[in-house]
């Protein structure tokens, strides 16, 4: 890597976090408030949301193993031609309004399958040497996706939903620039692929805790799920609108930076397994204020738990998983971690959809609450059977 190069490597990475997150804040966070707008009914939104998350994991293993494997791309080729895919797609549904829904969702599992590439891009350039602190940009991630809440709160009081693919659009053009500046890395494209078959067939009874652990991740991202594509329902039912939810969606996003950026010294005082049982009360914890949140304010208020749930749960699974797992398996273990959250965003929009059109917001929300505690209980019991030298009963509670 040019020298040169390692002062505004950090720049750009936490820039390309930013506006990836930026894009995803503007499609998915208020995919709900787009779809309505078209006159979709929260039940087929649930499942339109199920299909995106779907697609995207079947995607990003296809393009890991065939293209970036096979053909040897590299991930910023990779990303390039996957942007300039999703802004082709969504232009087409600004010019020809009858396209607008499948271009919208189209795009969508474009800009979802992303992800994993953005994240192995950090790893790639830290692999060889460069100075990359992957906690810090993603907190520049959350704190892109936060003002973007905040501004498309404010513009849906004022104008259709409809702008939401334009907006998009600009930052995907910012996106695909900041791309085209990254500094040439040779990448190994063996390093970044996902080997789960060689693996698979051993891992339970390799390491037990995994299924509860697996099961576990699942229930409390189907509660995740609920809240955030149902967040205009929930508002809504206290007399809030796009303002509100804009609102909230930047304090949860702007709560993710303290633990995201300062998780490296948390785990110095607790270990990684105590911060991941503690993040998975608090998404239990979560879920019972919002469920007697009688007010806008106080519905607002319940999002700061974001700091504690997600902005914990990411990085402390991500550290666990490559404490107690062997060198072999470690990539298996966060694939495992994307699996997890992709079932339960599956489950959690087509049945947040299904609970809030056929028995309304409260009724999900108890469903939801009751997914998160079972959840947090999985974990706990997953954590209880680590092995002994990496973390006991005593260690997980204090």
């Amino acid at each position: 890597m040019r020298t040169h190069a390692k002062g505004s490597l950090r720049f750009y990475y936490t820039s390309i976090q930013c506006l990836y997150w930026m894009m995803f804040c503007s499609i998915y966070g208020f995919a709900t408030l787009f779809l309505i707008d078209f006159g979709i009914d929260p039940a087929k939104i649930g499942g339109m949301l199920a299909l995106v998350n779907i697609l995207s994991a079947i995607v990003q293993p296809l393009i890991s193993q065939v293209i970036i494997k096979k053909f040897r791309w590299s991930l910023v080729r990779v990303l390039k031609i996957m942007t300039g895919s999703m802004l082709l797609i969504l232009s087409l549904g600004v010019v020809f309004p009858s396209v607008a829904i499948s271009s919208y969702i189209v795009g969508g599992i474009i800009l979802v399958s992303m992800q994993s590439f953005v994240n192995a891009l950090a790893f790639a350039y830290i692999n060889t040497g460069a100075s990359l602190n992957f906690g810090f940009s993603r907190a520049g991630g959350s704190l892109g996706y936060a003002a973007t809440s905040f501004v498309i709160g404010q513009l849906l009081a004022s104008y259709s939903a409809e702008i939401l693919p334009l907006i998009t659009i600009v930052e995907g053009v910012l996106f695909f620039g900041i791309l085209a500046l990254m500094p040439a890395l040779a990448e190994d494209p063996h390093t970044i692929t996902t080997e789960v078959s060689q693996h698979s067939q051993h891992l339970l009874k390799k390491y037990p805790f995994l299924l509860f652990l697996f099961i576990g991740f699942s229930f409390l991202f189907s509660f995740h799920t609920m809240i955030n594509s149902f967040l205009a329902q929930i508002f809504g039912h206290i007399g809030g609108g796009s303002k509100e939810v804009g609102i909230a969606l930047m304090i949860a996003g702007l709560c993710e930076l303290p633990g995201m950026m300062l998780f490296e010294r948390l785990v110095r005082r607790k270990n990684s397994q105590f911060w991941l049982f503690f993040s998975s009360v608090a998404f239990g914890l979560r879920g019972l204020l919002m469920l007697f949140a009688g007010s806008i304010l106080f519905m607002e208020l319940t999002h700061l738990m974001q700091g504690f749930s997600f902005a914990l749960f990411i990085p402390a699974s991500a550290y666990l998983f490559n404490q107690v797992l062997a060198n072999e398996d470690r990539v298996f273990g966060q694939t495992l971690i994307i699996i997890a959250t992709t079932i339960g965003g599956v489950l959690g929009n087509i049945l947040g959809g299904f609970l809030v059109q056929a028995f309304g917001v409260w009724i999900m929300l108890v469903c939801g609450t009751i997914f998160a505690m079972i959840g947090a209980v999985l974990v706990y019991f997953g954590l209880l059977k680590l092995p002994a030298k990496e973390g006991s009963a005593r260690e997980v509670v204090q």
